[in-house]
């Protein structure tokens, strides 16, 4: 089995896990090519370079990081910065989280800008 199927299973708390299978399946669907790897303990998803993150906060979110986060136009105001230069995260909790409006553009964008970043 895959190893960033492996850890998603691996999260122990059910509402996690479910919520971090939907994020995982939906971005293979949206994104092509992309393929997942664990790196610094954690899966992330590459398209033409490292493009984003999963990282399960136990009792918390889950955390959908963006590795040219702050390159992002983010109209809907849903990143947060934290305290990364580069890097923004969208907190999620639920499906309805990841279904909000913007969630699936910003996710597009940041694959575009790694492919105009690979091309330059």
């Amino acid at each position: 089995m895959d190893q960033v199927l492996s850890f998603l299973e691996e999260i122990p708390d059910t509402n996690q896990r479910e919520l971090a299978m939907l994020v995982h399946d939906d971005l293979l669907d949206w994104l092509f090519p992309c393929e997942t790897a664990i790196k610094w303990q954690i899966p992330f998803f590459m398209h033409y370079g490292n493009l984003c993150y999963l990282n399960p906060v136990p009792k918390r979110e889950l955390i959908l990081g963006f590795m040219r986060g702050a390159a992002l136009s983010d109209p809907g105001g849903l990143l947060v910065a934290g305290d990364r230069k580069t890097i923004r995260h969208l907190p999620l909790y639920s499906p309805a989280d990841w279904y909000q409006p913007g969630v699936r553009e910003l996710v597009l964008e940041s694959a575009a800008l790694n492919e105009q970043y690979l091309k330059a």
